[in-house]
């Protein structure tokens, strides 16, 4: 399944779905990536998938505390419900030196 904003494919022998986000997402608005979000949840209880590869290197949209707000209350609990077990995300090299940062290896 292919849209403007995100490429997803589902892999039932191993149940996989391999979703994809593409350089549209530059300029995006926020009710595009909810609707993008909703298709990909949408699949995830459709298909009760257990593995998610998220390829984010040419996500472009900017995000805001808000979008993770909305995100937490209105995805997350969707994933968990629609029985994914491991997801692993593949980021631009920009955003994994920013995740190697030590304020986000910090706990209290």
């Amino acid at each position: 399944m292919k849209t403007k904003l995100l490429n997803l494919e589902y892999k039932a022998k191993s149940n996989v779905l391999y979703a994809a986000w593409t350089e549209s997402t530059n300029g995006a608005q926020w009710e595009e990536m909810q609707e993008a979000f909703g298709e990909y949840v949408d699949l995830i209880e459709r298909y009760h998938v257990g593995h998610v590869l998220v390829d984010e290197q040419h996500l472009k949209y900017v995000w805001i505390p808000e979008n993770q707000a909305w995100l937490d209350a209105n995805i997350t609990s969707r994933l968990v419900s629609g029985g994914v077990k491991k997801i692993a995300i593949v980021l631009t090299h920009i955003a994994a030196i920013l995740f190697q940062t030590p304020e986000i290896h910090h706990s209290d």
